[in-house]
């Protein structure tokens, strides 16, 4: 879960349903003795802030009311966090193959500057993904275009990027009011060499238009 916050999307994940979740966010507690942010190997997550209806949730759901008790069974649970920031689109992806290995895939709920680098991850380690943007931040990215050659500078550039950066994906939308458009995988992505191959074809098809 990346730019995951405080978690809400991997408390559903994890500890509700039981699937394994690692959130990666600058503002995670990270490990104990970590410099700055690091890239170090996920870990559980200790002191976890409570939200009123999660409290209610494990009250109701789990027979859970005392705070510390609260906190032991979220530790206990198959939900981990990395305080880093994910790489950008030309930094070095160095050391992500570990973290990436086990993992099924990479999602984002409105991960702001992030959100590129859902889909990076993604299709740079073969996994599924899904990417609900939101802010655009053309002024940070100035080098990111279309296969037009267009700048991507409004909302709906940014997912037509989001699209053409890894084939083979679909667009859809969630049950919440805002900005609820995701962008997510049809199917597993294609291996690199397809993957090259059909940029390529992309880009062509955008020259001949």
């Amino acid at each position: 879960d990346v730019a995951g916050g405080r978690g809400e999307v991997a408390f559903e994940l994890a500890v509700k349903r039981g699937i394994p979740c690692v959130v990666v966010d600058p503002r995670c507690p990270g490990v104990e003795g970590q410099q700055g942010l690091t890239l170090q190997a996920p870990a559980p997550w200790k002191n976890w802030r409570l939200s009123r209806q999660q409290r209610q949730w494990l009250k109701t759901s789990r027979n859970i009311s005392d705070f510390k008790e609260c906190q032991a069974h979220i530790e206990a649970q198959p939900l981990r966090q990395m305080r880093t920031l994910v790489p950008g689109d030309t930094e070095s992806l160095e050391g992500w193959a570990p973290i990436l290995e086990p993992l099924t895939a990479v999602i984002g709920l409105h991960p702001d500057q992030a959100t590129g680098g859902v889909v990076r991850l993604a299709g740079s380690f073969e996994k599924v993904f899904a990417v609900v943007p939101c802010c655009t931040f053309a002024d940070d990215f100035p080098d990111r275009k279309l296969p037009s050659g267009q700048d991507v500078r409004t909302y709906d550039d940014l997912v037509s990027w989001l699209r053409s950066a890894t084939p083979n994906t679909e667009v859809s939308f969630l049950p919440f009011q805002g900005k609820n458009l995701v962008v997510h995988s049809a199917t597993k992505p294609l291996a690199h060499s397809e993957l090259e191959a059909s940029q390529g074809q992309a880009a062509e098809k955008s020259v001949e238009g």
